[in-house]
């Protein structure tokens, strides 16, 4: 497995991996491709934005979307969402 930062090109399959991991129980969320989209874009659109993504065989299998902060003694993450695909 590889863990590596967050590339544009991976949008689409981390909407697709949102999807699969959200809208099946015990989530039952209502996810579309569209709203998922936008959702995740909106994370991409701040300037404090990181993001980090764990590839498997060729395969996007979790997602991470997190912001950085600026605290006294060091920068701090923050993570705003955070997804795994289903086994």
């Amino acid at each position: 497995m590889q863990i590596r930062e967050l590339r544009p090109d991976d949008i689409h399959a981390c909407v697709n991996l949102l999807i699969e991991t959200y809208n099946p129980p015990p989530w039952n969320n209502q996810w579309t491709a569209e709203t998922a989209g936008r959702y995740l874009a909106d994370f991409l659109a701040q300037p404090s934005f990181i993001g980090f993504v764990a590839v498997e065989a060729s395969e996007l299998v979790a997602a991470m979307f997190a912001h950085r902060k600026t605290w006294w003694t060091n920068d701090e993450l923050f993570v705003d969402e955070l997804f795994v695909k289903p086994e």
